[in-house]
């Protein structure tokens, strides 16, 4: 009996596999099929959804990998304002900050938005591009974008360790302090290019996880590594259960309900992060501003570990907790973003942060 309640198992997970799962060929999914996919280990989706051209990558993981450091990345982005007499204001984030960017913009013509954004970007990845772009363009503002529901992903370097139930293929410096300093260790693929030829050898992939899995806190072979398994729906299933098992124990060691650790290493290197954000704009000429974005779960968790340093530093900051607290669900849409009208209100007050520390800045000269 035993035997064939097995085999009827094997079975049905077989047909249900040749029904709803991805191949190289598909560029868009279904629903079930993308229900299906859940737990499929990172190498695995990155090799089916990734192909060695845009042309045969799907088009959500074509945005996924914009999110690179690489030059291609921000060729199309604004270099200077559109008028003689607008700002340009660099914003680098996640999709959250994207939303407050487009409203910003949309606010007047005396404001140009280069902006930086990266799906579900952790503020390692936001920091890194905020370093990456310096020099390249004529803004007089940066906004640094931290999401309070990214942050216990700071000790990471890449989106396919902590992304589980979509693996994001960008990457970006595993940030750690020694000696008071921020220091980092680059990631060996950086962009598409890297990654598509990575693929193709063998020894270049292994030397890239073998980085990984040394540096970055939430590495688990099991949810990287691809394996027989990830053939199987069943064993996907699991693997995703288990996976999230994982960096839920992780997050859950950075962050509770009270808020987040700040004797914790993440902590640390996000206060030194924030810190070395504002110290650099200002060597070269640029107001820094500090976006603090609390999504649903965080209150004003991140405004309690940032605002002691904000304050001491003097360094110019934003924060939704007032604005649009996350303990208010009606400024919420239902895929956990802000609504437009929040998204509005936050970037009002970019342009009122702008002028006060202008204005400061002039009777501080005088």
């Amino acid at each position: 009996m035993l035997g064939w309640t097995a085999l009827a198992i094997v079975l049905i997970d077989l047909l249900v596999g040749s029904l709803f799962s991805r191949s190289h060929q598909a560029r868009t999914l279904s629903g079930l099929t993308r229900y299906f996919e859940f737990g499929r280990s990172a190498e695995g989706t990155v090799n089916l959804a990734v192909g060695m051209t845009d042309a045969t990558t799907d088009p959500e993981y074509i945005d996924f990998l914009s999110g690179s450091l690489t030059e291609e990345a921000v060729a199309p982005l604004p270099r200077e304002p559109r008028h003689r007499d607008s700002r340009l204001i660099a914003i680098y984030g996640m999709s959250f900050s994207a939303h407050v960017a487009r409203a910003l913009e949309q606010a007047g013509p005396d404001v140009t938005v280069r902006s930086l954004v990266a799906a579900s970007a952790p503020p390692s990845h936001s920091y890194a591009r905020y370093e990456f772009d310096r020099h390249r363009h004529e803004a007089d503002v940066a906004v640094l974008s931290i999401l309070a529901g990214t942050v216990p992903y700071t000790l990471t370097m890449t989106g396919m360790t902590w992304g589980v139930e979509q693996p994001f293929p960008y990457m970006y410096p595993r940030y750690f302090v020694a000696d008071g300093k921020l220091g980092s260790v680059s990631p060996l693929i950086t962009g598409p290019a890297d990654l598509r030829a990575a693929r193709q050898d063998r020894t270049r992939w292994e030397q890239f996880v073998e980085q990984v899995r040394r540096h970055d806190a939430y590495y688990s072979a099991l949810a990287f590594r691809q394996s027989p398994a990830d053939h199987s729906v069943l064993m996907r299933l699991l693997r995703r259960a288990l996976a999230q098992h994982h960096v839920r124990k992780i997050k859950q060691s950075i962050h509770d309900q009270s808020g987040f650790d700040s004797e914790s290493e993440t902590a640390r290197v996000l206060r030194r992060m924030v810190s070395q954000f504002a110290q650099s704009a200002r060597e070269d000429g640029v107001m820094p501003i500090v976006l603090l974005l609390h999504d649903q779960g965080y209150d004003d968790h991140l405004f309690a570990l940032l605002e002691p340093l904000l304050e001491s530093e003097q360094i110019p900051y934003v924060s939704t907790h007032t604005i649009c607290p996350a303990t208010d669900t009606s400024n919420f849409v239902p895929d956990g973003h802000f609504t437009a009208d929040a998204s509005r209100l936050i970037a009002a007050e970019i342009p009122k942060r702008i002028d006060e520390h202008s204005a400061e800045g002039l009777t501080a000269a005088r």
